[in-house]
């Protein structure tokens, strides 16, 4: 709903922070990830969002303090004015058809979509799965074995089995991420959160749900399996992030708006 504000609808939404409890994370979070948007269009917002995003990543409960909500506050403030300056104008997203549906993205002020490169031509039709490839979203990872056209047997990483999946899935419930037609790039991101947290597999679990929802990668488990937790090992968790360099920045810019934080602790960079 918040993503549909004007930026002055959004600012208002900013300044009643103020009012709210400052056990309220949820509605912190919500705020954090309506105003990313913003900073694409307008990146003369981007100091004034990195600074909400920070403040409200101290509000997690082993770290909330009567200072940390105050900063919270302050820095709600600063950006619902940069927002106001805005006026009633509107977010235009890009509409292009992708393989995992429409695209969505902001649009930045010159109209150029940064996700072009994953835009597909209308009459290309649905992706077809194929063997070797590797397909993320709707919350799992699905390795395909073999396609007979209208179903594809595949791996599940969720359920440790293999499945029957419609081909309506791929490109829509599905993105493609690895093997034949895939990018030719992905990455490796290590990150750590910025604070202790309870419980670093929720976290981690928090991370790789929107990775999968974005069908843009997913975070390294231990043993890939229904129940299985997430590796850490000397540098953090590990992250595998699918597509051209504009998709490894907004993994980044987005891994920010977790509570708390993830800070990455190192990366890299290949094309198969």
């Amino acid at each position: 709903m918040q993503e549909k504000y004007t930026a002055a609808e959004l600012a208002d939404e900013l300044s009643g922070v103020r009012h709210l409890s400052p056990e309220m994370t949820g509605s912190l979070s919500m705020l954090d990830e309506a105003s990313l948007g913003w900073t694409t269009r307008y990146p003369q917002l981007a100091e004034a969002h990195q600074a909400f995003a920070q403040a409200r990543g101290q509000q997690w409960p082993r770290t909330r303090t009567e200072q940390t909500w105050q900063q919270v506050v302050a820095a709600a403030d600063t950006l619902a004015s940069a927002l106001r300056e805005l006026g009633d104008v509107r977010l235009e997203h890009c509409t292009q058809p992708t393989s995992w549906g429409t695209c969505d993205r902001v649009l930045p002020e010159n109209g150029s979509c940064r996700g072009a490169h994953e835009h597909i031509a209308a009459a290309a039709g649905p992706m077809r799965p194929g063997k070797g490839q590797v397909w993320a979203g709707d919350g799992d990872i699905l390795e395909v074995e073999s396609f007979d056209g209208a179903y594809a047997v595949v791996f599940s990483r969720q359920f440790r089995q293999q499945q029957l999946v419609n081909r309506d899935h791929f490109g829509r419930r599905f993105q493609l991420v690895s093997g034949p037609d895939a990018s030719v790039q992905w990455h490796q991101i290590w990150v750590e959160p910025s604070v202790p947290v309870a419980d670093e597999q929720d976290w981690a679990g928090a991370i790789d749900a929107a990775l999968l929802r974005g069908g843009k990668g997913f975070v390294v488990q231990e043993d890939p399996g229904h129940g299985a937790g997430f590796a850490r090992g000397a540098r953090g968790f590990e992250l595998k992030v699918f597509g051209e360099q504009v998709v490894y920045d907004e993994t980044v810019r987005a891994l920010a708006s977790f509570s708390p934080p993830a800070v990455v602790v190192a990366d890299a960079h290949h094309e198969r």
